[in-house]
């Protein structure tokens, strides 16, 4: 997992708060889960069955808050890449027609 963040984070698509917020949500939610993997192999169901209610839930409810808003932004800066694109194809449109007009105009 620890390899991913390190992907996502050298994009740079987003912004340092926000891949740290979703990195330390993720870190706390696997803990979380090693725990009562850990509180299952001791015997402690119980204990195991409440932390997963009272803990492992709402963390991955947390998390899936934040990966949702991260998409928006993802999926913000997808679009904005394809406008650049768009609007860079287009000049180059615009250049070799005038390049295309000069060429036989001056036959």
């Amino acid at each position: 997992m620890d390899s991913q963040l390190e992907i996502l984070k050298k994009t740079k698509v987003l912004p340092d708060e926000e891949y740290n917020e979703y990195a330390s949500a993720l870190s706390d939610w696997g803990n979380i889960g090693y725990s009562i993997i850990e509180e299952i192999k001791n015997g402690e169901k119980e204990k195991a069955i409440d932390e997963i209610f009272n803990s492992c839930t709402p963390a991955l409810n947390k998390l899936v808050e934040i990966a949702i808003r991260l998409d928006e932004i993802t999926d913000e800066v997808s679009s904005l890449q394809e406008l650049q694109l768009f609007l860079l194809l287009q000049e180059w449109c615009v250049l070799l027609s005038v390049w295309f007009v000069h060429a036989h105009w001056l036959r």
